[in-house]
């Protein structure tokens, strides 16, 4: 896999040394696993979120629900930018083709940006309920710990 469709290796490396096609195909990769990975990173947070249920509270459903709907409608868009954003989808892996493609730069900023926000919600969300247990203040702490450890 290291080597066939160029995984390894630089795009000018991998055509220069195997040829535009070997490119291309390279090229679908980096599209099908676009698509792949903003669903299994939509599921992982939102699997994150069933947390609410250590936490009961009805402020706490409310706000993973609304946290999770708003993750899985980026989820949505970010699909669909993904597969929208060339018109013409072969554009995507094929530049040699008419049509034109939105700033994928600025696409891939924002979804970065978004999934970091969402990542610091995720993390945040459950300290203030932490916060309130009737615990020792190193159980608190380690609780805290525990339900943060995305950040390292």
């Amino acid at each position: 896999m290291v080597v066939y469709s160029g995984f390894g290796f630089d795009a000018k490396t991998v055509q220069h040394r195997f040829g535009a096609e070997t490119l291309m195909s390279f090229y679908k990769g980096v599209i099908s696993y676009a698509l792949v990975w903003n669903a299994t990173l939509c599921l992982s947070k939102v699997s994150v979120l069933m947390y609410r249920s250590i936490i009961p509270n009805s402020s706490m459903v409310k706000w993973t629900r609304w946290v999770g709907g708003t993750i899985i409608l980026w989820t949505v868009v970010n699909v669909l930018t993904t597969a929208l954003i060339c018109r013409r989808f072969a554009l995507n892996w094929d530049w040699r083709l008419e049509g034109r493609c939105g700033s994928l730069p600025v696409f891939y900023f924002a979804m970065g940006l978004v999934n970091l926000v969402t990542d610091m919600v995720i993390i945040i969300l459950p300290m203030p309920y932490l916060y309130r247990l009737r615990l020792p203040w190193r159980k608190k702490v380690l609780a805290m710990a525990l339900l943060s450890i995305g950040i390292a």
